[in-house]
């Protein structure tokens, strides 16, 4: 009897089923594993999608409820001034100014404008030039103690309503009073009545004078006035209108940018390199931005895809690259009267994302654990 192993010959078609099924097992590993990664993906990209434009109307809310406040104070201010104009007792006021002023002949005027015009500056002369002399006439006198008169009253009026000045002119476009003289006092407004009358006081005079209706306002906005070196303002101007429908000249407020300024300041609710401002059809700032350190109104120029496009009426947000930084913008239109601007509410697009950065960081971790988890699978699977 024959001692030799018996030996068990393994079929090769048992071989070729096992071999390939173990080919079949890594194959599914691998799946499994890009299958779980790609649904991982969908999962924090969605996420993040969601995070992304619950942020970006975050900034439109901002721009929305800035451009509502910007609009309705703008909206208050007309009303203000029609409601100034309609007024017995600034229409009185604006009367016995411009009454008085034509009483004077054109020295007396010119007498008159450089005495108080260095006087309203802070120059010597002030107590002078507000006191009666019997050296003057007796027109300059009048106006001049009305004017003393009505003064102190004046300044408290524009103190606690917020301007920066009120203007009374007459129909031929003499600016006969203000409480702040500037170089502006005194002349003509009226088209090519000087070199005021091109600036923004003489066309907000020029356009009121052409209102015929109680309660019309007409609004210039903002420019350098009354010089190119000066800060700028902006003017709301209507009739003063008598009850027989003659025209007692014209009333305008003065503005500068200091309520805006206040209005559109984020105040860090944004995040601390956030910017909320207003541009005009020109392209540049109507506010001064915080912390600046230079006045940015009329100064800072803005020439993006959203400015544009919102200047054009429609709602517009956009991204671009300041230095070495991204920056993102929600631009919302404003119109009022006959201007549009847009009211911009903008921040780096990093602290944008700051709040929902940790995602981005478990998003990439949970990658990595299904890579471990599936190159150990399939090991044990290899080995097996």
């Amino acid at each position: 009897m024959t001692r030799k192993p018996i030996i068990f010959e393994r079929d090769a078609l048992m071989a070729r089923r096992q071999r390939r099924l173990a080919r079949l097992m890594r194959l599914g590993v691998v799946l499994l594993v890009l299958l779980a990664m790609a649904l991982a993906s969908a999962y924090f990209h969605l996420l993040l999608s969601r995070e992304e434009q619950a942020a970006r109307n975050r900034l439109r809310t901002f721009a929305e409820l800035r451009t509502s406040a910007l609009s309705r104070f703008l909206s208050s201010r007309a009303q203000e001034t029609a409601l100034w104009a309609s007024q017995a007792d600034m229409q009185q006021l604006a009367r016995q100014f411009i009454d008085l002023w034509r009483q004077m002949t054109p020295r007396e005027r010119a007498r008159i404008r450089r005495m108080l015009a260095p006087a309203a500056r802070g120059k010597a002369g002030a107590d002078a030039a507000a006191s009666l002399d019997t050296t003057r006439t007796d027109a300059m006198n009048a106006y001049l103690a009305l004017h003393r008169k009505s003064l102190a009253d004046m300044q408290a009026f524009l103190e606690h309503h917020g301007y920066a000045d009120i203007h009374f002119i007459t129909p031929d476009g003499d600016l006969v009073f203000s409480v702040h003289k500037h170089a502006d006092f005194g002349q003509n407004l009226a088209l090519n009545g000087s070199i005021y009358a091109g600036r923004a006081l003489g066309q907000a005079f020029q356009r009121a004078l052409r209102l015929i209706s109680p309660g019309m306002v007409i609004f210039e906005d903002f420019q350098h006035y009354p010089e190119e070196k000066d800060p700028p303002r902006a003017f709301f101007a209507a009739p003063l209108l008598e009850l027989e429908g003659g025209k007692i000249g014209v009333l305008a407020i003065e503005l500068d940018t200091r309520p805006i300024d206040t209005m559109l300041d984020p105040k860090g609710a944004l995040g601390p390199d956030a910017r909320i401002y207003a541009v005009g059809p020109d392209l540049l700032m109507r506010n001064n931005l915080p912390n600046a350190p230079q006045p940015t109104a009329l100064a800072r120029r803005v020439d993006t895809p959203a400015v544009r496009q919102a200047l054009a009426g429609q709602m517009a947000t956009s991204v671009w690259r300041d230095g070495k930084r991204q920056r993102i913008a929600v631009a919302s239109p404003m119109s009022f009267d006959t201007i549009r601007w847009a009211v911009v509410t903008e921040m780096p697009l990093d602290e944008m994302r700051a709040p929902y950065q940790p995602y981005r960081h478990l998003w990439m971790a949970s990658l990595a654990l299904i890579l471990l988890l599936g190159a150990a699978l399939y090991w044990f699977v290899r080995r097996d």
